[in-house]
């Protein structure tokens, strides 16, 4: 299996991404963009998940149902996850040198800022439609 190794603009928090890239995507909700001082949230996710390490690596819980990783030195933003399932981490592709792919959707697109104009080079995504898909997802990993 390939790992690709990454880290925070100051190098406290290492994360390791195990194995192909099977999606990415750039968020627009709310809380991304707060996150991201006004910007998307450019996540992935890898087919053996991520392994992150550094001892300013923290979680802010951000709603009832998940959690953002940031360094808590530098600020950066690092991962999104859901607590139910926090091996199935997304993570900043900022984090890598060399991007291992193509975003492939912007999602919750309804939610970008309006000083924003979305490019249409990918699907656009609403809420909705995210909130739909993740628990379709969810509901055929139970059976």
């Amino acid at each position: 299996m390939s790992e690709l190794g990454g880290q925070c603009l100051c190098g406290g928090v290492s994360v390791i991404a195990k194995g192909a890239m099977t999606d990415a995507d750039a968020c627009h909700c709310a809380m991304c963009r707060r996150q991201n001082a006004g910007g998307a949230f450019y996540a992935a996710h890898f087919e053996g998940g991520v392994a992150f390490s550094g001892d300013s690596l923290k979680w802010f819980n951000s709603s009832d149902y998940a959690e953002r990783g940031f360094c808590s030195d530098c600020s950066a933003t690092l991962s999104w996850r859901m607590k139910a399932m926090p091996e199935q981490a997304s993570v900043s592709l900022g984090l890598f040198d060399s991007a291992p792919g193509q975003i492939s959707s912007r999602i919750f697109s309804d939610e970008a800022g309006g000083y924003e104009t979305l490019p249409t080079d990918v699907p656009h995504k609403t809420g909705e439609q995210v909130i739909a898909e993740f628990m379709a997802r969810q509901s055929a990993n139970k059976e």
